[in-house]
């Protein structure tokens, strides 16, 4: 499927991007508004630059500049944030960011048709992050579930 490589390049701009939201509201709930909006504004003009000047090659290269520009900016949020609130936020996202890995890592292996991919990647991802953070995500869903009830 063609569209596969575009796919992956915008994957980390998505997943970053899920990251991105509570640290731009925490530092609006800080009061830092006007950084909130520079930083929006060095992002958008950071990733617009890259964009133009990869726009020529493929759809994929165009995902990949959005990838590359945001996980940077979020990079630097977490540690923002991480400072602010007085310890680090790094170790929170560690489990994550392996299973996230690993699961991605199986896609790219190829394995046939695109929802094959697409449900070991989820397996993968459930199985990577039980086994880095042991009970947890099990609990974690309890919750949600009991919170919907």
């Amino acid at each position: 499927i063609d569209s596969i490589p575009v796919v992956h390049g915008i994957l980390v701009n998505m997943a970053f991007g899920l990251v991105a939201g509570p640290l731009f509201t925490l530092l609006q709930g800080q009061g830092r508004g006007g950084l909130a909006l520079r930083i929006f504004v060095g992002w958008t003009a950071a990733t617009w630059a890259l964009v133009l000047g990869v726009w020529h090659y493929q759809l994929s290269a165009v995902a990949w500049a959005y990838s590359a520009v945001t996980a940077p900016v979020v990079l630097w949020l977490i540690g923002w944030a991480g400072r602010h609130l007085g310890r680090s936020l790094w170790g929170a996202y560690v489990g994550p960011l392996a299973a996230g890995l690993a699961a991605w890592g199986m896609v790219l292996l190829g394995t046939p048709g695109p929802l094959a991919r697409a449900g070991l990647a989820m397996v993968v991802y459930v199985a990577a992050l039980a086994a880095i953070e042991g009970r947890r995500p099990l609990e974690d869903l309890r919750a949600w579930v009991a919170a919907l009830r």
